[in-house]
């Protein structure tokens, strides 16, 4: 169920931008003893995100979405990419599924531009070739890129934890030239349900959630998401991520902006 984990895992790279104005190399706990509580390093792992300053993430989607009367849809070829500029209040992201949908969305300048493109565009008034110009997106606890209001999600994110199923620890293992921890949460349709229960779900629908996240400072290297559900499927995003390197994220030029 892309819809539940694309959710999710945008609440994660959301957390990255808590604390805009906190500037600084991630803390190194290589010295730190080993964590062994696969609950610990989950939390760790999320509160980790305050320091950083810059974050790009790159995925991949899975599986099949299956609808009754209607073809399969593909998922394979489906890809995923963000960018992050926190001390900017800058992002970017690209969302791409061949022949279905094209996302480009920007964040810059106090204004989010985007452009759809693909035949599920349609349904959501494609833009064509140039950006749709908005206002930048606020949630209830005001712009997505007040640092108050992220500490508050990250807070209640930190809270829902602890109403979920404890999370188990699986074997360490490298993430590229880091050694990193490896954490399973399993959520069921009940455990969703209390995360969000006014969103629209597939009710038998289940989520697996791995993180890795690395040993020397915590930060998370690597995501996987799948959801299963034998309404429409097995579906699933595998994400990577990068800190603290430069980003060039720009509000697209005048004449790439419809009026």
């Amino acid at each position: 169920m892309i819809g539940r984990s694309a959710l999710i895992a945008a609440a994660v790279i959301a957390a990255t931008a808590v604390v805009l104005s906190a500037c600084g190399p991630a803390p190194d706990v290589s010295g730190a003893p080993a964590l062994t509580d696969p609950k610990e390093i989950l939390s760790k792992s999320i509160l980790s995100l305050k320091d950083v300053t810059t974050v790009e993430v790159s995925g991949n989607l899975t599986g099949t979405l299956e609808f009754s009367g209607l073809n399969d849809i593909d998922l394979s070829d489906g890809t995923v990419s963000a960018a992050l500029d926190i001390p900017a209040g800058k992002a970017k992201v690209l969302l791409e599924i061949p022949g279905l949908i094209g996302v480009d969305a920007i964040v810059a300048g106090g204004s989010a531009y985007y452009r759809l493109s693909g035949a599920l565009a349609l349904m959501f008034g494609g833009s064509g070739d140039k950006y749709t110009e908005t206002a930048t997106p606020e949630s209830s606890d005001g712009p997505v890129t007040d640092p108050a209001g992220m500490a508050r999600q990250l807070d209640d994110l930190l809270a829902q934890l602890d109403g979920l199923p404890a999370p188990t620890r699986a074997a360490n293992e490298r993430c590229g030239d880091a050694d990193c921890y490896h954490v399973r949460l399993e959520l069921s349709a009940e455990d969703l349900a209390e995360i969000d229960p006014g969103a629209d779900a597939v009710g038998d629908a289940s989520l697996s959630l791995d993180l890795w996240s690395r040993t020397n400072d915590l930060r998370p290297a690597r995501l996987d998401l799948s959801s299963a559900s034998a309404a429409i499927g097995a579906t699933g995003m595998t994400l990577e991520f990068e800190y603290d390197r430069p980003v060039d994220i720009e509000a697209p030029p005048a004449d790439e902006v419809a009026e």
